[in-house]
């Protein structure tokens, strides 16, 4: 008999406990829907005096954090590319933010790092420092740090920089598929439609190969000019070289210092302590606390309102109602999303700010045809990100026929249809526009003698 009341006892408190934690999460839930977790948040945040703006990038840097920010129950808690532009902005005038520290980490996708840097260099026109630590850094990383006004690096033996380069590599498979007797058809519409290839093909073909020299040409010289042009006692011969014949897969910590790569060698705590002065400690803030912090006084709601809508990821039929967690672009959850916005007499233009590998292309034809009925009722313009797939494009081209706006950043990669590679290739080769298909390629080096016009290339 006890140990029948003791296994109830156990059941219950198991069971209790259960219904506990639902109820905690399903609060959590309901006021991240409603803003009310947020706003509880935000109003306990505040920025002292002396605090520093801490920029972490590290990885493929999201535009947008699609989960909700869930506090202590998780969500996307991390600082995405409209965050860290917007504290950006804000900490200029903020007499609270002392300056920025940048701690780049791995980062990658150089549109999403030139906007980024971009909004650095318009931070540096004030009178505030931008002061870059490195444990170990990537080429795109110094891209980045370069427009800072200190950069200091861990030392020993085992920090430094990789300056990598550029590559494009993929295994075409056309013949394996042959041996086991299959055979990979892909439809292409237009010259230069490059996507499967790899699985169609043994080699990479003219065309694409036309199109990714243009790409990697133009990235490169504006990676190599732009950094050598922020640091003062670096030259574009130099890095130019560092790049293509460097002798050491990482360059050293002790090297960096003695080429004017860094500005000094120290370990992050030792900057920390620097940096805080006369605090008691070091005030850091990322860029997604700091947003929290100015959300209730600093963005107010007005009658009339421009809306941004990110289309993030590849594109699918999908279903918007299968909750958070589901990354890209569904057609369901756009459509509802667009038809929305033209009903909605607050909103007097939409912006749709594109960062996608595109998808289906039945799934994109039903986003259009929703896009071009919100551009019967308000101005759209289309912001490119990262990247922008021949689905997408197709939505911009017709978006630009409708007489509304289109902004692509100059290191994005864009899809295409041969009508586009055609002006590219033949009517804009001086300024080696970057518009591309989103594809897979063989080895790709970046030699100037395999460069267009070298004998080597496609005209």
């Amino acid at each position: 008999m006890s140990s029948n009341k003791a296994c109830c006892w156990i059941l219950g408190i198991f069971a209790g406990g259960f219904v506990l934690t639902v109820l905690v999460i399903g609060w959590g839930i309901s006021q991240a829907v409603s803003g009310g977790f947020k706003g509880k948040l935000s109003s306990h945040t505040s920025i002292e005096p002396n605090t520093w703006l801490v920029l972490r990038p590290t990885g493929t840097i999201p535009e947008y954090n699609v989960d909700p920010d869930l506090g202590f129950l998780g969500g996307s808690g991390g600082s995405s590319l409209n965050d860290m532009l917007r504290a950006i902005q804000l900490a200029q005038d903020d007499p609270n933010i002392s300056g920025i520290v940048l701690r780049p980490m791995g980062v990658t996708g150089m549109a999403t790092i030139r906007e980024l840097r971009e909004a650095l260099l318009s931070f540096k026109q004030g009178d505030k420092p931008i002061i870059t630590h490195f444990d170990i850094a990537t080429d795109r990383a110094y891209y980045l740090a370069s427009v800072s006004d200190s950069i200091f690096m861990m030392p020993g033996r085992l920090s430094g920089v990789n300056f990598g380069g550029m590559e494009f590599s993929s295994t075409y498979l056309k013949s394996t598929f042959e041996k086991v007797g299959l055979k990979f058809h892909v439809i292409h519409a237009g010259k230069y439609k490059g996507a499967f290839e790899d699985f169609a093909r043994d080699s990479m073909s003219t065309e694409l190969r036309t199109s990714l020299t243009y790409l990697y040409s133009d990235v490169y010289d504006t990676y190599v000019r732009e950094t050598a042009n922020a640091r003062s006692n670096l030259t574009f011969e130099a890095l130019d070289h560092e790049v293509r014949s460097g002798d050491q897969f990482l360059v050293s910590a002790a090297s960096c210092l003695n080429r004017g790569y860094v500005d000094g060698l120290v370990d992050w705590p030792v900057l920390r302590s620097r940096l805080q002065k006369d605090s008691k400690e070091f005030e850091g803030v990322s860029a997604h606390k700091y947003l929290a912090s100015k959300k209730l006084e600093q963005f107010p709601t007005h009658e009339s309102e421009v809306a941004v809508v990110f289309a993030q990821g590849e594109i699918s039929f999908g279903d918007d109602e299968s909750g958070w967690g589901e990354d890209g672009i569904t057609a369901s959850g756009m459509v509802k999303q667009l038809d929305k916005l033209g009903e909605d007499e607050n909103v007097k233009a939409v912006v749709i700010r594109v960062d996608s590998p595109g998808g289906s292309a039945l799934a994109s034809k039903q986003i259009l045809e929703a896009a071009l009925r919100l551009k019967e009722k308000k101005p759209i313009v289309v912001s490119m990100g990262r990247v922008a797939a021949s689905r997408l494009l197709h939505l911009h081209g017709r978006k630009r026929d409708s007489g509304s706006t289109e902004h692509h950043h100059r290191l994005n990669w864009c899809g295409n249809n041969d009508p586009v590679r055609r002006r590219v290739v033949q009517e804009d080769r001086r300024s080696r526009r970057n518009h591309l298909d989103w594809s897979l390629g063989e080895f790709l080096p970046l030699r100037q003698d395999s460069w267009p016009g070298s004998g080597t290339g496609a005209e």
